[in-house]
């Protein structure tokens, strides 16, 4: 993991400036993108270190819920 942060609002997917393409967002917990993506060996120390992050930064431990796009603008 290179850095996290609270995401507190999420404005319009922006377009990928290499491809011109937009790309859609997954709402996902840590342990659904481990799911979700073959990484390997390595995924095991990254959600460590996401949970590390986590407790560093104050914020509860995500539950179990559906994926969810997210279309748009949100706030939380």
């Amino acid at each position: 993991m290179r850095y996290a942060a609270a995401l507190t609002s999420l404005g319009p997917a922006p377009v990928d400036p290499a491809t011109g393409r937009t790309y859609a967002r997954i709402l996902a917990t840590p342990e659904q993108a481990v799911e979700f993506f073959d990484w390997g060996p390595p995924a095991a120390e990254q959600l460590r270190t996401v949970h590390q992050a986590r407790g560093h930064l104050g914020i509860p431990r995500a539950s179990g819920q559906p994926v969810t796009e997210l279309s748009g603008p949100t706030a939380w």
